[in-house]
């Protein structure tokens, strides 16, 4: 059950009260942004993308220009960091700016209907709109990247830099004017039932995206790539790393010829490779996004 109890609901009419608002209206979406180096918030800096309504999925961010491949999309500073863990994140909430704690009530609680009242649970807004930052006991809170919806086969993905203290967006392929920017929530390499799964769990919504309308044929290379990715395991358990670069070969070959593996996706391949070879007993599943 994700809302635990009152002290992590809040009451949309009493904070709207309290923040002297008629309504809410989120407006001040690049307020965070920063230049790419990671420095000091800029006023009205320059960017290639806006954030807008999309049909069927409330906001989104959309290209303002052609996007290259690997190219930079934004950097922006978290407008809040919420524990992942804490039973208390009205008081973190109370604690931030007025402007942040707006931001913060403007995403969305997609569980708030089952509640039938207007109020809005933290614990969910966390759950659905954060991202992993370097420790990971504790989610960060990005206007602007929690606005990018999801796609599976997404043409761009988000990172985190520790030193910078920033969230970044890159693009994974080139992407042209007028065109959605789209992360993937879920692992892009899993079949489609597991992703459906995944993502109506934790974001409360079915994938209507062309791969999971086309299972028949985008299944087949991703269940033989986690055979493959299964080999890699193996080899990185007993060290052999002669096989593992191997395995690496034949699963990267698996996801190039079925159009799942760009050499910009690479690196991203590789990290989640390393991610998932970790023993175990020291895996933690997280609802934050990927």
């Amino acid at each position: 059950n994700m809302d635990k109890g009152i002290i992590n609901v809040l009451n949309v009419d009493e904070e709207l009260k309290a923040l002297g608002l008629e309504e809410l209206k989120e407006n001040n979406f690049y307020a965070r942004l920063v230049p790419e180096d990671g420095s000091e918030v800029r006023e009205g800096l320059a960017r290639s993308f806006e954030v807008v309504p999309v049909d069927g999925k409330g906001l989104g961010v959309v290209a303002t220009r052609d996007i290259a491949a690997c190219e930079h999309v934004a950097s922006e500073k978290p407008c809040a960091v919420l524990p992942k863990l804490s039973a208390n994140l009205v008081g973190v909430y109370r604690r931030l700016s007025r402007a942040d704690r707006i931001s913060l009530l403007c995403m969305s609680d997609w569980r708030a209907e089952g509640r039938g009242a207007a109020t809005k649970s933290l614990e969910v807004i966390r759950d659905s709109y954060s991202h992993p930052m370097e420790r990971d006991h504790d989610c960060g809170m990005f206007v602007v990247c929690s606005r990018i919806n999801h796609n599976c086969l997404a043409n761009a993905t988000f990172t985190y830099d520790p030193y910078a203290k920033v969230g970044r967006v890159y693009a994974l392929r080139d992407i042209r004017m007028g065109e959605e920017v789209c992360t993937s929530y879920a692992d892009p390499f899993s079949p489609a039932a597991a992703r459906q799964k995944e993502l109506e769990h934790y974001y409360g919504f079915k994938c209507q995206c062309v791969t999971c309308g086309n299972a028949a044929e985008t299944d087949p290379p991703r269940v033989a790539f986690a055979e493959a990715q299964m080999n890699i395991f193996h080899h990185f358990r007993e060290w052999d790393i002669a096989r593992v670069e191997k395995a690496t070969g034949g699963a990267k070959a698996i996801l190039r010829k079925a159009g799942l593996l760009t050499p910009v996706q690479e690196a991203v391949f590789y990290q989640c490779l390393l991610q998932k070879s970790r023993p175990s007993s020291n895996a933690q599943v997280s609802p934050c996004r990927p």
